[in-house]
């Protein structure tokens, strides 16, 4: 997905330096010159480190985690004193990335010299729900109940990882065949379905596939709709990973980390009702 800018710094008309007062403030542009230098020089070093995952056994543990604390254990591993708090009150995620890491340095600067302890306001008019996907990849608690812990994990997955699911996806669906089909009272998927089915014909003819954009939510960019079948029933499945590949942030994260949404819906395949799953053995939810 794309990602962000940062509001412009007042320049003083004096002669005053533009480094902050406060001693914590100047502490925290230390520590985000130092955190951009060893990112830029030492990159390779960084992803040479596995660093330690949640695993799908503890989405139990994670999704209560998520319920009181509003961030998992291991996503809160991503945040960075003061960094990701500045980050987050002075940047809109929907806003371009800084193209280079001088001008992420700068943003960076930007962002803990002004907006550090208070809201910016360039955050008002953002994505409520992207604004929960920033401060979990910051390492921050989501403040509007945008994510939960999905049950489940794609069919071919060899990753033992637990998933995020996006509350109001399967509603956004539902909405957009009840829009289409006119019937305001349809609890049915099958614009979603027949988006999949293409998309998997596409795939099987090495054509690539279509580009599912998340409008009802904004939170994924182009993200994966895939149909199966397991002993639960037929289901649609989403995925995407929320990350600013092709930045300066790259695959694994400067000042936050990546995490992977995926989650299904079963649905009748006759009238694409959605349905619960039928009773599955815990060993076989993947």
């Amino acid at each position: 997905m794309k990602l962000f800018g940062g509001a412009p710094r007042e320049r003083s008309s004096s002669n005053e330096s533009d480094e902050p007062r406060d001693r914590s403030k100047r502490e925290t542009l230390k520590q985000l010159g130092a955190l951009v230098l060893v990112s830029g020089v030492a990159g390779s070093s960084r992803e040479s480190v596995k660093q330690p995952l949640g695993t799908f056994a503890e989405r139990f543990n994670a999704a209560e985690q998520l319920r009181v604390n509003g961030i998992t254990d291991f996503q809160r591993t991503a945040y960075k004193p003061e960094i990701s708090e500045a980050l987050a009150q002075g940047i809109n995620p929907d806003l371009n990335y800084p193209e280079s890491l001088g001008e992420l340095a700068s943003r960076l600067k930007d962002a803990a010299t002004h907006f550090l302890g208070k809201d910016a306001g360039i955050t008002a008019t953002a994505n409520l729900k992207n604004m929960d996907a920033w401060r979990m990849y910051l390492g921050l608690p989501q403040l509007h109940d945008t994510f939960g812990i999905s049950d489940f994990k794609p069919e071919k997955s060899t990753d033992d990882i637990y998933y995020y699911q996006i509350k109001g996806f399967k509603s956004g669906i539902i909405g957009e065949d009840r829009r289409w089909f006119k019937k305001p009272e349809g609890v049915t998927i099958q614009r979603a379905v027949e988006r999949a089915s293409y998309d998997d014909e596409m795939r099987a003819q090495n054509v690539g596939g279509m580009y599912n954009e998340d409008r009802q939510n904004g939170i994924m960019g182009g993200y994966k709709l895939t149909l199966g079948k397991d002993g639960g029933g037929n289901y649609l499945a989403y995925y995407d990973k929320w990350k600013l590949d092709g930045t300066p942030e790259g695959k694994e994260g400067i000042v936050g980390k990546a995490f992977e949404i995926y989650d299904r819906i079963y649905y009748d395949p006759l009238t694409f009702e959605v349905v619960e799953p039928r009773a599955v053995s815990p060993e076989v939810v993947a």
